[in-house]
């Protein structure tokens, strides 16, 4: 869950009603994973995704921006390498490697950058 707060007393107050909400259901926040981060000043990643604050030339209005990890970009190029290549089977190959891809475009639809991205594949 991600909470995007003003200032810093909002995001410790967020939490602490986050917390009696859910322990009055038998709950609790996982304290090594939860983390309250001042985008201004550092991006962090949640479900695959990595969230940045821009402020882009053009526009005064400071933007999230949703990206794809660098480490997701190598980790899908490496995984389309291991797809075993045989001048036999090159169906089967292709078969595989666009399932692997269109699976991992699909999970990325909602990146910003992801124009950017795919033609490298």
């Amino acid at each position: 869950m991600v909470f995007f707060t003003p200032t810093l007393e909002d995001a410790h107050n967020s939490i602490k009603g986050l917390k009696q909400f859910l322990i009055s259901r038998g709950l609790t926040i996982n304290e090594k994973k939860t983390k309250i981060t001042d985008m201004e000043y550092e991006s962090f990643k949640f479900v695959g995704y990595e969230f940045k604050k821009i402020i882009r030339r053009n526009r005064k209005i400071p933007r999230t921006y949703v990206s794809i990890p660098k480490k997701s970009i190598r980790s899908i190029k490496q995984r389309i390498r291991e797809i075993p290549d045989d001048n036999k089977n090159t169906g089967i190959s292709l078969r595989k490697s666009n399932q692997t891809l269109r699976g991992w475009a699909n999970f990325y639809s909602h990146a910003f950058d992801k124009d950017l991205v795919y033609p490298n594949l």
